[in-house]
């Protein structure tokens, strides 16, 4: 049951009249409101070379993939957000021939923050009566898209449209029209809750819509409700009207908010003291359903448990290992983060190509932070690479830990390629001179000259000796005096005496 918490989904015939207006243009297009005739299956994109079978392509088109694992790959694509993986998801559901994988794509798009306009019409074309589930999974995406004023009125009207639009289609699209602000969504709401002539399952989708839409309890099913709420509120100018209700929607979500942390946590502990309890012979298959599990929050259990392990020295299967590979592009920033500090525990070099894809890829400064320290351990000379690109990466503590990562790796760079050191030496320099100085960049200053020390290059002499100005802070003074006792030369030495006068008793002992 614990796992069932977390645990949710959501499923028309269309016109073609908002078909013609989110398309591209075409002269004297005609409107009808007939649905529209089955799209015709789109083949298979080539592929020019072999897909990585871990590839969120390849395991949408893969017949033998679960439900998890398609709506994972589609919800990996979905955090990509690169024309080649939006492209990707238009291709997938404009593919009649993998259903399964037009419903993955389609749920996936439910928690898109940026919702691709391109992508309007082949949700479109995935509402028909035969296909239920497909239906509410498309039209719930199109909620999504609240803020495109076609795609709201398309939705207010299947709503509303008795006549051809089957009771399960219309009570998916008043679910949606429950995510709106505006006057209008709220008037058509108020018109199928007060209605006589629709079905009780209709009036009470209506109730727990509005209650969606205005922050009231779900449980508000009564009509007079509604009415004294609606006559309160019906003649505020349409601004105060959404701004009255996206503040009581924000109150409510607050609380919603605080009350699922606490649910998180209470339920990541009892799956953690479960496994605790698991026989030693059933431990991989448990820690296994947890990091295959389709809910964030218990692959996040999974790996933190993986760290536990190694902290009590217990061995990490090759399973284990091999499935947090495939994780380190989760859809799940928090378990990423997670997957990238057990890696880093493992030592993993097996990961090392997941890593550096990945790495190239993400968005969020903080999972770009743990996978350069994954990285790190990983003695590779392409992990320094990587390194020297991400001293200038946007984010500052990333920067900050590359070179740290850098420092570590310096003997590695010295001794195999002493091209790449020279290069390394003269990047350190640059983004010593270019990106430090300013408030806030007083730790990279330190660790940059820390990465320069294991290089052992005299051509640094210089930058050493300002770095022991009195005006250059504590941190950096001793960065500096650590990088000259590295170098074991005779003019290095006079230079370290000479900060034997330094102000700074810190400096004096370093």
């Amino acid at each position: 049951m614990m796992l069932a918490v977390f645990a949710a989904a959501s499923a028309a015939p269309q016109p073609r009249a908002l078909l013609a207006q989110t398309a591209p243009p075409a002269q004297n297009a005609p409107a009808a409101p007939a649905p529209a005739p089955p799209a015709a299956p789109v083949p298979a994109a080539p592929v020019a070379s072999p897909v990585d079978p871990r590839e969120p392509i390849a395991v949408l088109r893969d017949s033998a993939s679960s439900a998890v694992e398609r709506e994972e790959a589609a919800r990996r694509l979905v955090l990509r957000n690169t024309p080649e993986s939006r492209q990707t998801l238009a291709d997938a559901l404009k593919d009649v021939g993998n259903r399964r994988g037009q419903l993955a794509v389609a749920r996936a798009l439910v928690s898109d923050p940026n919702p691709d306009p391109a992508l309007i019409v082949p949700l479109l074309a995935l509402i028909a009566p035969d296909q239920p589930a497909l239906t509410d999974a498309a039209i719930t995406a199109l909620g999504n898209y609240r803020d495109n004023r076609d795609v709201r009125s398309q939705l207010i009207e299947m709503a509303r449209d008795r006549q051809r639009q089957p009771e399960l289609t219309r009570i998916s699209a008043i679910r949606a029209v429950g995510g709106m602000s505006d006057k209008r969504a709220a008037g058509t709401l108020m018109e199928l809750v007060n209605s006589d002539a629709e079905s009780a399952a209709v009036r009470s989708a209506a109730a727990d819509a509005l209650a969606s839409m205005t922050g009231a309890p779900s449980t508000r099913r009564d009509p007079a409700q509604w009415q004294r709420w609606w006559a309160d509120n019906q003649n505020k100018p349409d601004a105060d009207f959404e701004r009255d209700l996206l503040w009581a929607r924000s109150g409510k979500l607050s609380r919603v908010e605080l009350r699922l942390n606490r649910l998180v946590e209470s339920m990541q502990a009892l799956l953690a003291e479960e496994y605790q309890k698991v026989p030693e012979k059933s431990r991989e298959s448990t820690l296994l359903s947890y990091l295959r599990n389709a809910e964030p929050e218990i692959r996040a259990v999974g790996a933190r448990l993986v760290h536990e392990d190694f902290t009590q020295n217990r061995a990490v299967p090759p399973a284990v290992r091999e499935q947090l590979r495939t994780m380190v592009g989760d859809s799940s920033r928090q378990v990423r983060v997670l997957v990238a500090q057990a890696l880093f525990d493992l030592n993993d070099a097996g990961a090392l190509e997941a890593l550096l894809a990945q790495i190239s890829r993400e968005q969020d400064p903080d999972v770009r932070s743990a996978l350069a320290e994954a990285l790190v351990p990983i003695r590779d000379l392409k992990v320094a690479e990587t390194e020297l690109r991400l001293l200038r990466d946007p984010s500052i503590p990333v920067a900050e830990i590359a070179a740290r990562g850098l420092r570590e790796l310096g003997p590695l760079i010295r001794e195999k390629n002493p091209e790449l050191a020279k290069r390394a030496a003269a990047e350190l320099k640059d983004v010593l001179e270019q990106r430090t100085g300013p408030p806030g960049t007083l730790n990279l200053r330190a660790a940059l000259i820390d990465a320069m020390a294991p290089l052992k290059n005299a051509e640094l002499r210089s930058i050493y000796n300002r770095m022991l100005r009195p005006a250059e802070p504590v941190v950096v003074r001793c960065a500096a005096l650590r990088a000259l006792g590295d170098l074991g030369q005779s003019w290095a030495a006079e230079m370290i005496v000479d900060s034997l006068n330094d102000p700074d008793d810190t400096v004096r002992r370093a």
